[in-house]
């Protein structure tokens, strides 16, 4: 179906994916997730016919992490979430031949893609051809499954990059609630939050969670996150109980000699 006949929606025009079950787990609406596809399709920017879209919503997003049990998580399912939408539609391929970040999707935890979707750790040139996929300390839980890992290979190899949270050349941008630059501070590219300015979107924070604008920080010794100076003024003049600045006496300066 072509884009011959006059667009339907207002600009940016936003074509919603409707994917199967045996890709993607059913949605859960924690932070909007799912409430975010229903507020498109009901707004002027629904665009139903993908040929005349300018953007892309992947409506949902696997669970972060490795496989457990039967249940398919982490890098694993999403690539083949993206492998099905990439034979089934012709626009992520379109995508990746322009170079164009068109595709984009709502990760909704505390670190973005660290916490949702993807598996730990997430580097550059994780599936690339040659590339030993790294390990990681136990907490961040299973190394992902040999026959997983092959399939990733095989299937993405490269082409992971344009998926992959940590890569430069990244085309599916993310709308997430932490703006944590972590990946642009680390000498090997490695992120947990991976938020790329000019290309992500950050949320305004939910103010019930401390995580959201203080992610990031070093912690004390006693594990609570340590504000630098400039956010404990932020805090002290911004707070419900700050007092207004008192007018101080005027003192004229000392005679010349």
């Amino acid at each position: 179906m072509s884009c011959s006949a006059p667009k339907s929606a207002s600009s940016p025009r936003i074509y919603v994916y409707s994917l199967p079950k045996s890709v993607v787990r059913p949605c859960n609406d924690w932070r909007n997730t799912c409430s975010l596809a229903q507020w498109i399709r009901k707004s002027k920017h629904f665009e139903p016919n993908g040929e005349c879209a300018d953007y892309f919503l992947v409506p949902h997003h696997p669970t972060g992490g490795n496989p457990t049990g039967s249940e398919a998580a982490g890098d694993y399912a999403v690539g083949r979430m993206f492998d099905y939408i990439r034979q089934t539609w012709p626009f992520w391929n379109r995508s990746v031949a322009d170079a164009t970040a068109r595709h984009f999707w709502l990760l909704p935890c505390d670190h973005g893609p660290g916490d949702c979707a993807f598996s730990r750790p997430i580097v550059p040139n994780k599936y690339s051809s040659g590339k030993l996929t790294p390990r990681r300390p136990v907490r961040f839980g299973p190394v992902q499954a040999p026959a997983n890992d092959r399939w990733l290979r095989d299937a993405w190899g490269e082409g992971w990059e344009a998926l992959n949270p940590a890569s430069p050349a990244r085309l599916l941008f993310n709308l997430q609630y932490n703006g944590w630059t972590d990946g642009l501070r680390s000498p090997s590219g490695s992120c947990l939050n991976c938020f790329q300015p000019w290309l992500d979107v950050r949320l305004p924070t939910p103010e019930e969670h401390e995580c959201g604008p203080l992610c990031g920080l070093h912690r004390s010794q006693s594990g609570q996150r340590v504000p630098t100076l400039l956010q404990r003024e932020l805090l002290r003049v911004s707070s419900p109980r700050a007092q207004p600045p008192q007018p101080q006496p005027h003192v004229d300066p000392p005679p010349l000699p």
